[in-house]
C-alpha cells in the first residue's frame, strides 16, 4: 500500500474516530440542561454518558466477528449510517427514552467503528510505526472527549444542547462521503457462525455488572435495582467464560490472557479508563455547581488542559517507540495519583488556576498512557489476532469506563445528600468522590513497577 493511501485512510480514520470520541463526554456540561428539559434526575440523566459508555461494551464483543466476516468497507459505511440516524435521534428527541434509543445507536456504531480504526491502523502499518500512529490516533480519540466540553458548553449557550448532535452529525456525514472514495477492503474476511448465546450472555454479564454496579450508589447493594443486575451479570459472565474457553472460534478469545503482556496492559486499560470517565464529569461538574461558572466558561476552562492532552499524545506514541512503555507507565500512575489525592483536600477557596493546572496535569498523565498501553498489548500479538486482541480489551475497557461513570457521580451523589444542611455539601461530594477514584490510582502505581524495563 503506498503512503498516500495509508495517509488518505488515516485521515477518513481520525474524522471519523474524533467525531465519535466527542459523543462521550459532549453530555457532560450539557447534563443539568438534558435532565431539566427531558424532566428526569441528575442519577437518570447521568446514563447519558455511562450508558452510552455501556451499549459501546455490550457491542464490543461482535467486533471482532463483523471484521473478521464482512467486508471493510461495507462494515465500515453500514456503522457510518447508524450512526448518523442515532445522532439525528438524540438531537430531535422530545423524552429520555427516544435520547437514550440514539445514545445506543451512536454507541454501538462508534464501538464497532472504533475497533475497526485500531484494526486498520495496526494492519496497513509497519509494527516499528505503530507507536507513533497509535498515538496520533489517541490525539483524535482522546484529544475529542476533553475537548467536548468547550465546544458543547459554546453551542449550548448560543444555541442548546441539540446542536452538539447536530455538529457531530455534519462530520459524520462528510466523513461517510469521503469513506466511500478512500476505503477498500483492507482486512481479510472469511466464513464464521455467529454464536447467538454468546452474544446473549455477553450482553447480560457485561451490561448487568455495570447497572447494577452504578444503582448501588442510589439505592443500595440490597435493593432489587442493584442486587438483581449484578447476580445476573456475575452468574452469566461464569457461563459465558466457560463458554469462550471451551470453543474453537470464541465470540470473543478469552486465551489471549493467557498472554501476560496482553493481561497486564488490558487490566491497566480497564483502571486507566475507570479513573478517566469517573472523573471527566467531576471537573465540569465543580465548575458549575461549587464555582458557579456558566457552560462557556467551564468549557474554556477545560481548553488549556484539553491542549495539554493533544500535545502529549503523539509525544508518548514516539516514546514509546523507542524506549518501550514502562517509564511512560510509572510517571502516568504516579502523576494520576497526585492530582486526584490533591483533589480531595480542595475547598472553595481553591484559586480556579490551581485547579485548572492540576486537571491540565492530569490530563497530560492520561495521555502519556492511554494509547501506548494499548499498543503494548497488542504488541504482544500476532497480527491475525489483532481484531480480537482489539475486542477484548475494548470491551473490559469500556465496561470499566461505564462502571466508572455511573459509580463515582453516584459516588457523589450520596456524599453530598449524608452532608445535605451543611454549606460544604457539593464540595465534600467532590472531595470523597476524588477520593474513590484516587483508590485506583494507586492500583495503577503498584502494576506500572510489575512491568519490566525496556519493550516486551
Amino acid at each position: 500500500m503506498s503512503n498516500r493511501k495509508r495517509t488518505l485512510i488515516f485521515l477518513n480514520l481520525i474524522i471519523t474516530s474524533f467525531s465519535a470520541s466527542l459523543l462521550a463526554t459532549a453530555m457532560v456540561i450539557a447534563l443539568p440542561h438534558i435532565t431539566n428539559d427531558l424532566n428526569v434526575s441528575l442519577g437518570i440523566g447521568q446514563w447519558v454518558t455511562s450508558g452510552f459508555a455501556l451499549a459501546s461494551a455490550i457491542i464490543m464483543p461482535l467486533s471482532a466477528f463483523l471484521i473478521n466476516s464482512v467486508s471493510t468497507k461495507r462494515l465500515y459505511m453500514i456503522n457510518l449510517v447508524f450512526m448518523i440516524i442515532g445522532l439525528a435521534i438524540s438531537a430531535m428527541a422530545q423524552t429520555f427514552f427516544a435520547m437514550m434509543g440514539g445514545r445506543v445507536l451512536q454507541a454501538a456504531s462508534g464501538g464497532i467503528l472504533g475497533a475497526m480504526a485500531q484494526v486498520i491502523l495496526l494492519t496497513v502499518y509497519p509494527r516499528e510505526k505503530h507507536g507513533t500512529v497509535m498515538g496520533w490516533y489517541g490525539l483524535a480519540i482522546g484529544f475529542a472527549p476533553v475537548i467536548a466540553p468547550t465546544l458543547s458548553g459554546i453551542l449550548m449557550d448560543l444555541y442548546s444542547w441539540r446542536m452538539v448532535f447536530t455538529a457531530c452529525n455534519v462530520l459524520m456525514v462528510l466523513s461517510l462521503i469521503c469513506a466511500w472514495f478512500v476505503f477498500d477492503n483492507f482486512l481479510p474476511t472469511k466464513a464464521l457462525k455467529f454464536d447467538s448465546i454468546s452474544f446473549l450472555l455477553s450482553g447480560l454479564a457485561f451490561g448487568g455488572i455495570t447497572l447494577g454496579a452504578g444503582n448501588i450508589t442510589n439505592f443500595g447493594i440490597s435493593d432489587p435495582f442493584s442486587f438483581v443486575p449484578l447476580l445476573v451479570g456475575f452468574i452469566t459472565i461464569v457461563l459465558f467464560t466457560k463458554r469462550q474457553l471451551s470453543m474453537t472460534a470464541p465470540l470473543l478469545d478469552l486465551h489471549l490472557f493467557k498472554n501476560r503482556t496482553f493481561t497486564l496492559a488490558t487490566i491497566s486499560a480497564m483502571l486507566h479508563n475507570f479513573v478517566m470517565s469517573g472523573s471527566a464529569i467531576l471537573i465540569p461538574t465543580l465548575m458549575q455547581t461549587v464555582y458557579h461558572s456558566t457552560a462557556t466558561m467551564t468549557g474554556l476552562f477545560m481548553l488549556i488542559p484539553s491542549l495539554v492532552f493533544a500535545m502529549v499524545s503523539p509525544v508518548a506514541g514516539k516514546i514509546y517507540d523507542k524506549f518501550g512503555i514502562r517509564n511512560l507507565y510509572i510517571f502516568s500512575s504516579i502523576a494520576l495519583f497526585v492530582t486526584h489525592g490533591y483533589m480531595v483536600f480542595a475547598t472553595e477557596t481553591t484559586p480556579v488556576l490551581l485547579v485548572m493546572a492540576i486537571y491540565a496535569l492530569r490530563n497530560a498523565a492520561l495521555a502519556v498512557l492511554m494509547m501506548p498501553v494499548i499498543t503494548w498489548g497488542m504488541g504482544a500479538l500476532p497480527k491475525e489476532q489483532y481484531s480480537q486482541g482489539t475486542a477484548v480489551m475494548n470491551t473490559f475497557k469500556n465496561v470499566a469506563g461505564a462502571i466508572g461513570s455511573a459509580v463515582v457521580i453516584g459516588f457523589m451523589a450520596f456524599i453530598t445528600q449524608v452532608n445535605a444542611g451543611n454549606p460544604h455539601a457539593d464540595m465534600y461530594g467532590f472531595n470523597g468522590a476524588f477520593a474513590f477514584t484516587t483508590v485506583f490510582t494507586i492500583f495503577m502505581v503498584v502494576i506500572a513497577f510489575m512491568v519490566k524495563p525496556g519493550k516486551e
